[in-house]
């Protein structure tokens, strides 16, 4: 009974909402980035498909089906949807000269999410809750992961912490830990975390031998058994050795830890294809070759290339003795930055991540990348947005920016907040490269709770 009537509260919240008129409604935010068919409801019952840049508005339910959703509201906060998940707006208002009525009300119906709050709730916690069948849950910090299905109600936390309400009693979730909430029952801790399964999208496990073969828009071909499939046909794409390359980079050091950065200006060498990279200098500060090691994951569609260098490289100003990974990116600096309006990439290429201690590709930890850029080119100061989720060991990782990456000339640096089971911060950094910043390079990196800093690059393309 107590279930039923939680529930039916959350339900005359809704019904309230509906006698509000739809006209007039503003967005309070917006999809970021969205996979597969996702649904959205409005007050008066009238449903629409919604995708990256669609608006959203108060009393929205978000229904992503198969697919799935990051949500990005006006007040900076992140909520990214699992499949097979229903999310409402309840109520949300947002201004910076009035924060004592802010306020970002919301209803978690079934399924999956993963949350990065904003401003909302800075200033007075009250002003922000999820609401789920069995419990409410408020915050006390700025992330946290939640689950809802038949039975229970399930949540862990990243950093702060949550307040878990329902008639039964309250629970308090500080950070690492989490939380459980059965149908009629008081909350309370739980030593397992909500399980958010992988993306049900195809998997792709890059087998390289010198380099993949692409097809004529640039994915990724894979032929298996009994494919009648045939290769791209015509020259392939390859780079031209010398400078004016902009460079994105991330190596991974058993001894000193993980290195990411980019290079505004480099002159690089390549191997004897005019595919991979061989060596690079910018002319200043950091230089790198090949030396012993080897040439891996690597690929160029003509305007970016991207690779990955083993144990056995060299460089005047990289540590020494412990290199186990060197991934890079690199392409032709775009000339004349575009300086209005905004723009969004997605991603057709990357390496395969790899970790301090962990081999790629070992057990199938690998899985599948997807990403993208939302960049606002005519901003006073104009700004990255950046999207990337991966599976990686049968975890999927969702990194939502904590802050939009400043664009100095075409490059751009950044620091964020991977929301994802078990990782607790990441950064990237990248360029642009091509005709009017037509692609867009990035090497990212994040650390997992057992110590581990996962690492790779990927390109983008205008989209």
């Amino acid at each position: 009974m107590n279930n039923i009537r939680i529930f039916s509260i959350t339900l005359m919240a809704s019904g309230f909402l509906i006698l509000l008129p739809a006209q007039g409604l503003a967005s309070v935010g917006r999809i970021n980035f969205s996979y597969g068919p996702v649904i959205a409801t409005d007050l008066n019952g009238e449903s629409r498909s919604v995708r990256k840049g669609s608006e959203l508005n108060q009393g929205d339910t978000i229904d992503t089906r198969s697919g799935r959703a990051h949500l990005k509201f006006n007040d900076g906060g992140y909520i990214s949807l699992q499949p097979d998940t229903q999310f409402r707006i309840d109520e949300y208002k947002f201004d910076q000269n009035q924060e004592a009525e802010d306020r970002g009300i919301f209803s978690l119906i079934k399924g999956g999410l993963r949350a990065l709050t904003g401003l909302i709730g800075k200033t007075d916690r009250k002003s922000y809750q999820l609401n789920t069948p069995m419990v409410t849950i408020g915050i006390r910090g700025t992330g946290y992961t939640a689950m809802v299905d038949d039975e229970s109600a399930t949540v862990s936390v990243g950093e702060g912490g949550i307040i878990m309400t329902n008639e039964q009693g309250t629970h308090v979730v500080n950070a690492w830990q989490a939380g459980k909430a059965m149908a009629g029952e008081a909350p309370g801790p739980s030593n397992q975390r909500p399980y958010l399964p992988p993306n049900a999208v195809p998997i792709y496990v890059p087998e390289y031998s010198i380099a993949d073969e692409r097809d004529p828009n640039g994915n990724p071909l894979i032929l298996t058994a009994g494919s009648t499939q045939a290769p791209p046909t015509g020259p392939r794409p390859t780079l031209t050795p010398g400078p004016g390359y902009s460079m994105g980079f991330v190596f991974e050091d058993a001894v000193n830890g993980t290195t990411l950065s980019n290079i505004p200006t480099a002159t690089v060498g390549l191997e004897s294809s005019n595919i991979g990279l061989d060596d690079f200098d910018d002319g200043s500060v950091l230089d790198g070759n090949i030396g012993g090691a080897s040439l891996v994951d690597f690929d160029t569609d003509g305007i970016l290339g991207w690779g990955r260098w083993t144990s056995g490289f060299t460089g005047s100003t990289f540590p020494t003795g412990g290199e186990q990974d060197f991934h890079y990116i690199i392409g032709l600096s775009t000339p004349v930055m575009p300086t209005t309006g905004t723009a969004t990439y997605t991603s057709y290429a990357y390496t395969t991540p790899t970790t301090t201690t962990v081999a790629p590709n070992t057990d199938g930890a690998f899985q599948n990348l997807s990403s993208t850029l939302a960049v606002d080119f005519g901003a006073t100061t104009p700004t990255v947005d950046m999207d990337i989720t991966l599976n990686y060991s049968n975890v999927t990782y969702a990194l939502v920016p904590s802050g939009s990456a400043i664009i100095s000339g075409n490059n751009f640096t950044g620091g964020a907040i991977f929301d994802g089971i078990d990782a607790n911060g990441g950064s990237f950094s990248g360029f642009f490269s091509g005709t009017d910043a037509s692609h867009a390079g990035a090497a990212y990196e994040f650390l997992t709770d057992d110590g581990n800093v996962t690492s790779g690059v990927v390109g983008y393309q205008k989209n």
